[in-house]
């Protein structure tokens, strides 16, 4: 199995060489740093600014913004590099795994449903199988639509 790791380039600068390096020793031959800054600012920022958005009326959002722009590009660059799984680094008890995960999830439901051969059937099956192991992110009790990949 072969790894590609992605790195999104926000504006933190300093921070990329070293993450280069470190997937670079442990041997990863696609690595991905990817410059999101002006679509992060022009697509994410810009709006949160224009709609007052903060958390309890005190802290920007800036970091939590991030994670669905990031979780796109994951998304892109695995159906690019046609990876079968992706994986992120957020540790398992915080916010970030669950915008990580709700993003990349609903974005490969997107483009699952939406990417499908003349018969109606989508021809690229490890990805659906992830996806119907996924849990359903709902509140129990609330009815789920069904979807299907073929």
């Amino acid at each position: 199995m072969a790894e590609v790791v992605t790195t999104a380039d926000l504006g933190q600068g300093e921070e990329l060489e070293p993450a280069r390096r470190k997937a670079e020793m442990m041997g990863i031959r696609e690595i991905y740093i990817e410059d999101l800054r002006e679509e992060f600012i022009s697509d994410f920022v810009y709006p949160m600014f224009r709609a007052n958005a903060v958390y309890e009326g005190v802290y920007l959002l800036g970091t939590s913004i991030a994670r669905p722009l990031i979780s796109k590009r994951l998304v892109e660059i695995a159906a690019e590099t046609g990876a079968d799984a992706i994986a992120h680094g957020a540790t398992g008890k915080g916010n970030d795994q669950v915008r990580f995960e709700l993003s990349a999830l609903a974005l490969i439901r997107t483009s699952r449903s939406s990417r499908h051969g003349g018969n109606g059937r989508s021809s690229h099956v490890p990805i659906s199988s992830i996806l119907q192991k996924a849990p359903d992110p709902r509140p129990q009790g609330q009815a789920r639509r069904s979807t299907v990949f073929g």
